[in-house]
């Protein structure tokens, strides 16, 4: 593992929270090769090293991390296997990730239906990145999540790979940090946009000012109504009189 790596996840993209990264890097921490994981906002999946983000976006982010463990074997064991991962990875990326067609979608889920028909993993005879990506994607599609809930005999085998990997220990703790890191900047967001808003609604302004006037220097007047009670109408010269005192640290006058 190259020292000093930190990879950066958005709890929010275009394509949904990225699951995928997650759960990757948790794997390769399980298995020893600690990443450190570094969440944000928003904005693209990418691995750091002490310097500008050295790779972008989440298929090339994780194959980049998975590639300087090569002893995890989260990768495959040999070329063959890693030619097939990566043609999983590509599958996730073109037909699961960010895609909300159902047809689309559909078709998708027949074909990992039919591949995992005698398999329990993707790839080889051992958990890999196909296995962690794939489920990724199904777990950020709201798709899945429907037809995963009516459990149809028509999903069966993908159903029950869905299951087994997700209760792999790396999955879920995976899933326990991001719903944490989005929580925690959730919380963060509310407390700038509360204190965006009070301070908005503190220096309040109508947009206008008075030409040549000096701080300190302002005197305005709100003089008695000598034709009877304050009505409606008097509102706007209130207020504005009170404002431009107020905002050039002068005085109103009600005599």
């Amino acid at each position: 593992m190259t020292a000093g790596l930190k990879l950066v996840l958005p709890v929010k993209s275009n394509a949904g929270v990225p699951y995928a990264a997650a759960i990757v890097a948790q794997h390769l921490k399980v298995t020893g090769h600690p990443v450190d994981v570094n969440f944000v906002a928003d904005g693209d999946v990418q691995v750091d090293a002490n310097a500008p983000a050295i790779c972008k976006g989440l298929v090339p982010s994780c194959r980049f991390i998975a590639r300087t463990a090569p002893s995890s074997h989260v990768y495959g064991k040999n070329p063959l296997q890693a030619t097939l991962i990566d043609m999983w990875l590509d599958f996730a990326q073109d037909r699961l990730i960010g895609v909300n067609d159902f047809k689309q979608l559909s078709g998708a889920f027949a074909t990992l239906n039919q591949h995992l028909k005698m398999r329990t993993f993707l790839v080889g005879y051992e958990v890999s990145m196909a296995d962690l990506f794939v489920w990724g994607g199904l777990k950020a599609s709201n798709i899945w999540s429907r037809v995963f809930k009516n459990k149809s005999d028509e999903h069966l085998h993908l159903i029950r790979w869905y299951q087994f990997i997700g209760g792999q220990p790396s999955v879920q703790s995976a899933l326990t940090l991001v719903q944490k890191a989005s929580q925690d900047i959730g919380r963060t967001s509310s407390k700038k946009e509360a204190a965006n808003s009070n301070a908005t609604q503190g220096s309040s302004t109508f947009g206008l000012e008075l030409p040549g006037a000096e701080k300190g220097k302002v005197v305005t007047r709100f003089p008695p109504e000598p034709s009877g009670y304050l009505h409606i109408g008097h509102t706007k010269a209130a207020l504005l009189n009170q404002y431009f005192a107020k905002d050039y640290d002068g005085k109103l006058s009600t005599f």
